[in-house]
């Protein structure tokens, strides 16, 4: 009788979060990249974002926000934006870009902080589920 060993299979989460501590400068700077889609892309998700977003003062949770490109789009609107990410290598770049912008703006960002999308336990409920991004308002 052979015995079979079994492979370990990868942590999907782990993974998800290697990819993406390996390439954040890449990923923070692809919405502004014309030849990686960026119009396309960008105007779709704004459009998007802006029929089914309730006016502002609303508080948004943006899961899965990565660098924060959307979180300064909504915070420059009016909403209060909680941006959270699974990597922390894209909430460091998500956070300069929250230092740099104008204070105003700025001051809209209530935290940018690391959560997986699988347990948002931690963030109220009642919200809405915008896109496959699971962004929330409320």
């Amino acid at each position: 009788m052979r015995s079979v060993t079994r492979a370990t299979e990868p942590d999907p989460v782990a993974a998800v979060r290697d990819y993406y501590q390996q390439s954040a400068e890449r990923e923070a700077d692809r919405l502004s990249r014309a030849a990686d889609g960026a119009v396309a892309e960008r105007e779709l998700d704004a459009r998007a974002l802006g029929d089914h977003l309730p006016p502002a003062p609303a508080r948004i949770l943006d899961n899965s926000g990565g660098p924060g490109t959307w979180t300064l789009w909504l915070a420059h609107r009016g909403y209060q934006v909680t941006l959270t990410d699974l990597s922390p290598a894209l909430l460091d770049v998500a956070r300069d870009r929250v230092a740099q912008a104008p204070q105003q703006y700025a001051a809209n960002v209530e935290s940018v902080t690391e959560a997986d999308a699988h347990d948002l336990s931690a963030f109220p409920d009642a919200s809405k589920a915008w896109s496959g991004r699971a962004r929330g308002c409320s």
